[in-house]
């Protein structure tokens, strides 16, 4: 089957320069105004659309891309022009179109070539989102755990997700990488189960005001001659989560609660409103920060438990992650021993269902590297090697973990080069002299004799009494 082209233009002269040649080798449907393209549009109908920048007004054809990817954000899109500058052309790719056409110098040939390259680009984009979609469903976005946290935890997402509080922002309280986000995309899932929809995310934790409005509302600003997309247009149609919202000032989530609940905002240096219809999800390290800036009597909240306070899903996560990472075609292993499972469930885990995640992709990687087909305690990194005969106290001891690091490199340098040659290893690390890294050496395995015994390479070439420690 022809691949389908439709070009809205006004322009009677440039339709016909390009349909002769396209209509060899494609269907083209030619439209001269918005109205009927409107009639026409159907997402995924056309593989490639051409809009005229300048139709019954100036730049309808911008609008018209917006709406169009708005709609259909996978949709191949080209903007023709017979006035062209880099302001326009700016303004065009900012937008999310692919091609930008000089009309008087458009050659029909080699347009064709173009367009036929995008088309098949255009075709692997919607390849790979199908795909993405099918391992969704086979690998969904599930609380995993059997703990009575994880129990609360989806029934409060079945009662957020009721179509009667779609209007309703959610608050989302919880520490750093105990799953917040992971709650926001459930809510967004389920509230847009049959469609894709948009989730746009605002995190500028330590940015000035100005900055994080500029990226929120966009539009023209001073120093740019081009506008800008913003997060609210991105959001529209779909969700926009707020990370961290406690942290912003009440000047910002004023911004965001009137844009939202008005469901309008105005783009800086523009005087028509744009649309915004969308979720609002903010994750917060606490409620109370921020209840004062929005409309306490409409607003939705749930807390999310750390991980230390729900032990018992520390093992399933585990292997979820591990799992995860076959699902991808990793070639790791699928399994870790008893002695891992414990060094897990000993941790305490501050940074919560993040750390445990990096954890794990670090253990693989390392188990991969070793040739090894089970997770052991000797994969994980060093903060949950408790099985080692190391101290407690050790773990949080920021002096040993920077000697350990240091005697660990020299170890691996030690290895990489195979020399012993004190002036070849500090030049390769990077160190002046070889004195500087023998007496660094010495002060290492003086103080923590152990490391001595873990990494025997680095001792034996930089034994502890070879230089005085001062």
């Amino acid at each position: 089957m022809a691949s389908q082209i439709c070009i809205l233009d006004d322009d009677p002269k440039f339709l016909r320069t390009i349909s002769e040649e396209l209509a060899e080798s494609y269907t083209v449907r030619m439209v001269g105004t918005s109205q009927a393209f409107w009639n026409e549009f159907v997402p995924g109908r056309f593989d490639l659309i051409v809009l005229d920048m300048r139709l019954a007004r100036e730049r309808e054809g911008m609008d018209v891309l917006r709406e169009v990817l708005r709609i259909d954000p996978l949709q191949q899109v080209a903007i023709a022009t017979a006035y062209p500058d880099t302001e326009t052309y700016l303004a065009a790719i900012q937008e999310g179109a692919l091609i930008y056409l000089d009309k008087a110098r458009v050659d029909p040939h080699t347009l064709a070539l173009l367009f036929d390259a995008t088309i098949q680009q255009g075709r692997l984009k919607r390849d790979c989102a199908a795909s993405a979609q099918a391992l969704e469903r086979i690998n969904p976005l599930e609380i995993v755990g059997s703990s009575g946290e994880a129990r609360r935890l989806r029934a409060e997402i079945d009662r957020l997700s009721s179509p009667v509080l779609h209007r309703c922002p959610v608050l989302i309280a919880g520490e750093t990488g105990c799953g917040r986000e992971l709650v926001a995309r459930n809510l967004h899932a389920r509230a847009y189960p049959t469609t894709w929809r948009p989730m746009a995310i605002f995190s500028a934790r330590g940015l000035p005001d100005e900055d994080c409005i500029r990226i929120l509302l966009g539009g023209v600003f001073s120093n740019r001659r081009a506008a800008r997309r913003g997060l609210l247009e991105d959001a529209h149609g779909g969700s926009l989560l707020v990370r961290d919202a406690d942290t912003l000032s009440p000047r910002v989530l004023k911004t965001i609660y009137e844009a939202w609940s008005g469901r309008e905002f105005l783009p800086a240096g523009d005087y028509s409103p744009r649309p915004l219809d969308a979720r609002l999800f903010m994750t917060v390290g606490r409620r109370m920060p921020i209840m004062d800036s929005l409309n306490p009597g409409a607003t939705e909240s749930m807390d999310v438990s750390p991980l230390r306070e729900r032990k018992e899903d520390v093992v399933p996560l585990a292997l979820h992650f591990l799992d995860s990472l076959v699902r991808l075609g990793r070639d790791t292993p699928t399994a870790f021993s008893p002695e891992v499972a414990n060094s897990l469930l000993s941790h305490h885990w501050p940074g919560n269902i993040a750390e445990l995640r990096a954890a794990v992709e670090y253990a693989a990687v390392r188990a991969k590297s070793d040739g090894d087909t089970l997770l052991e305690p000797k994969h994980l990194p060093l903060i949950n090697q408790r099985l080692n005969g190391r101290k407690p106290d050790r773990l949080w001891n920021l002096d040993y973990q920077e000697k350990r690091v240091q005697v660990e490199m020299v170890d691996a340098a030690i290895r990489e080069l195979v020399t012993s040659n004190k002036t070849t290893l500090a030049k390769f690390l990077g160190i002046g002299v070889s004195t500087t890294l023998t007496r660094r050496m010495a002060r290492c395995l003086e103080e923590y004799p152990d490391l001595a015994n873990e990494f025997p390479a680095t001792a034996k070439v930089f034994p502890s009494s070879s230089v005085p420690v001062n």
